[in-house]
């Protein structure tokens, strides 16, 4: 549905693709390991996490063990940057 020059928006019904949801479900469980690991939240602890978290499957991410070493990895890279 697409409604020009009043203020309306555009529907997209298109699947999204596989990759795209990946990366999606993979910085939300970032998110959720930076937060268990009492780290601020912010651009950078987030692509930190990121990075440490890509040697993992999106589904590893939730084992506790893993979200605690992806969040304490990010927090010590976080402090040796800061230093």
């Amino acid at each position: 549905m697409e409604i020009e020059g009043q203020g309306g928006f555009t529907q997209n019904l298109e699947a999204i693709p596989k990759s795209d949801r990946e990366s999606i479900v993979r910085i939300k469980n970032c998110i959720l390991a930076l937060s268990s690991s009492y780290v601020m939240i912010y651009d950078t602890s987030i692509m930190l996490a990121y990075e440490e978290s890509l040697k993992y499957e999106v589904k590893e991410l939730l084992n506790q063990d893993i979200m605690f070493e992806v969040g304490f990895n990010a927090k010590q890279r976080l402090l040796m940057e800061h230093e």
